[in-house]
């Protein structure tokens, strides 16, 4: 069997590149997914599967309608492909999803234990500078700066906000996102911002207009909208996070600074931005589809990034890039609002492929199972039992 042509298959069908009788034959394959996937497959069956699959696909001539019948065989078992099927030690935790925001995975029927934990959600609170703290509606999903009031998307007022007062120093507000959360926020400028779990921004009422400065925790997405002072000059955008400043030349980028990663990683999707350290020294400009990482060493690096799969959180759907195991956990156990435990070494195993993250816990650990890991969920503990 060309083990290679499965593999690459695999990989177009994740990015969108098949066309034809390809994807039309790996799409019903995948709207098949609601079979029982207990049965532990041995390589001998695996390698058997992989083969008829690739028959059926290398069959260009043979009409798609015929083809159907063929699917009703074997489709049972494609699960167990995609969970089983190795690129030395890549996984693919593999489920298609057509939606952009929050798709869902209700054609998929997974046995779901009662009291399993459940995904995050539009969570957060906002602190004012005089101490003031609001729960946010999780009904909503952001906030907007609006004419001396802060509101919701559908105008409803949060807090009314005296921005026209003259004060000496402008006065911040902070949005905070506990893990298993989400929000967004409108900033006076226009500019958008997406918090991820566990993450914070801290931002002004109202900008200056020598230049706009805002401090993020965790991670954000970021969409700056340009703006000019009364001089016409541009108004600078910064972007202050662990070990690292921003310069945003109008953009958007992901940034990436929790505390408990080792580096302070910064996505360019468009634009331009200049990422250095706080005394400025070594600094670098990112081009579109470049990632900067900084951490404890002296130089900044930058290399080419899977832009798709850095950004994949903001529209609800977890993807991985051959994600190192432990990584991994970092973004579910955010997301899921749960402790990781290891009893052993932690899995060297790294994993590709995508899922929504409007799924339970259990559908996560199911394919982390399938794939030869011991996992046991206890509460809102993730426990790995990894004794290699």
């Amino acid at each position: 069997m060309n083990h290679d042509r499965f593999d690459i298959l695999i990989r177009k069908y994740q990015n969108d590149e098949l066309e034809g009788a390809e994807k039309e034959l790996m799409d019903q394959w995948f709207d098949s997914l609601d079979t029982n996937q207990d049965h532990r497959w041995t390589t001998t069956e695996i390698e058997s599967l992989k083969r008829k699959i690739m028959a059926k696909i290398e069959q260009k001539d043979q009409p798609v309608s015929s083809r159907s019948a063929v699917f009703k065989e074997w489709v049972p078992y494609a699960a167990a492909i995609l969970l089983f099927a190795t690129l030395g030690s890549v996984y693919y935790l593999y489920y298609r999803t057509n939606e952009v925001h929050v798709p869902s995975l209700s054609d998929v029927q997974i046995l779901i234990d009662q009291g399993d934990v459940e995904p995050g959600k539009n969570k957060a609170t906002l602190t004012m500078a005089d101490g003031t703290t609001i729960d946010l509606s999780e009904t909503h999903s952001g906030i907007i700066m609006d004419e001396g009031k802060i509101r919701y998307e559908n105008g409803k007022t949060v807090l009314d906000v005296d921005n026209n007062r003259v004060e000496e120093e402008i006065p911040y507000a902070t949005l905070s996102v506990p893990r298993g959360g989400q929000y967004q926020v409108l900033l006076p400028d226009g500019s958008k911002v997406w918090l991820n779990s566990a993450s914070s921004l801290r931002y002004p009422l109202r900008f200056s207009e020598s230049e706009r400065v805002v401090e993020l925790e965790g991670e954000a997405y970021f969409e700056v909208a340009g703006q000019q002072n009364l001089a016409g000059k541009r108004i600078p955008f910064k972007v202050l996070s662990t070990n690292q400043v921003i310069d945003v030349l109008g953009t958007k980028f992901n940034v990436l600074a929790y505390t408990d990663e080792a580096d302070t990683r910064t996505v360019l999707v468009s634009g331009s931005v200049r990422v250095a350290k706080p005394d400025r020294k070594g600094a670098k400009v990112l081009l579109p589809g470049e990632e900067s990482l900084v951490g404890n060493s002296s130089d900044i690096k930058v290399r080419p990034v899977n832009v798709e799969a850095a950004i994949a959180w903001k529209s609800g759907i977890f993807h991985f890039d051959e994600t190192p195991f432990p990584q991994m956990l970092k973004q579910i156990a955010r997301w899921y609002d749960i402790d990781v435990v290891y009893e052993g070494v932690q899995p060297k195993d790294v994993f590709s492929g995508k899922m929504s993250r409007n799924v339970n816990l259990q559908v996560l650990v199911k394919f982390l199972r399938d794939s030869g890991i011991k996992l046991q969920i206890e509460g809102k503990k993730l426990i790995v039992k990894n004794k290699n």
